[in-house]
């Protein structure tokens, strides 16, 4: 008897324990509460609920993006934006032209986020100080450039220098979507500096011509006075002659 009722009580807490286990595994898929929600975007699940109206941040160790920091207006089930280094761009992406310095390309995929329900988003990125020394290019030259419908454009993005290490400059861009994106040089810079070297070629070859005019004036101004000194000798001969022959 007593060992029928043993093992009746050890049936019940099996039940019991089996009825729990999965009532948590229904409350985790339902979502549960945003704190969950939270830990689970931290910890990179497949697909966690982001809440809108709440600003996440996640922290990566690659290159150029060091964090992303977003908030949604509506509540989406989608796996965390996730930057991706780019060393060759998507057939139906274009390159920036060959005039344009560009340290990198990179993309953020975000399922499902887009500029339809993104609030606000922050990315902090880093530039090696080895290229920006190499390029010559100063800390307010860098500006982040985003692949639209009608091309690469710099609508909607902000740059900002954020601080340094020894090796590497940091910046803080807002943008109003995620997309492809491109670090470079700006271009106003650029032209800035193209605009220069046509004053110098003007300069130069102003300088040239004026020396030129010079050359051809003195030219001239010697062969006048030649000319007026002939003149004077051939004079000074005729009345010599005319007052020998009256003689």
């Amino acid at each position: 008897m007593k060992l029928r009722n043993l093992i009746l009580i050890l049936i019940v807490l099996a039940s019991s324990i089996a009825v729990l286990g999965q009532s948590n595994e229904t409350e985790e898929a339902g979502g549960g509460s945003s704190s969950s929600n939270a830990s689970s975007l931290a910890g990179g699940g497949s697909l966690p609920l982001i809440v809108g109206g709440k600003i996440y941040k996640a922290i990566y160790f690659s290159e150029p993006v060091r964090s992303i920091e977003f908030e949604i207006s509506d509540n989406v089930w989608t796996g965390r934006p996730f930057p991706q280094g780019l060393n060759e761009l998507p057939l139906a992406v274009s390159y920036l032209d060959n005039s344009r310095n560009v340290y990198t390309y990179f993309n953020i995929l975000a399922p499902k986020i887009n500029k339809s329900n993104l609030a606000f988003a922050e990315l902090k990125l880093n530039v090696k100080k080895d290229w920006m020394g190499k390029k010559d290019i100063q800390l307010d030259a860098v500006e982040l450039l985003i692949y639209e419908e009608n091309g690469w454009t710099d609508s909607g993005v902000t740059l900002e220098y954020f601080g340094e290490n020894s090796e590497e400059y940091f910046y803080l861009a807002q943008v109003s979507d995620f997309s492809y994106f491109a670090i470079v040089e700006k271009k106003d810079k650029l032209v800035v500096e193209e605009a220069v070297n046509d004053t110098k070629e003007e300069i130069i070859e102003a300088v040239v011509k004026t020396e030129k005019t010079i050359v051809i004036a003195k030219e001239k101004q010697d062969f006048t006075m030649f000319f007026f000194f002939a003149a004077v000798v051939l004079i000074l001969l005729l009345m010599y002659l005319l007052k020998k022959k009256k003689s």
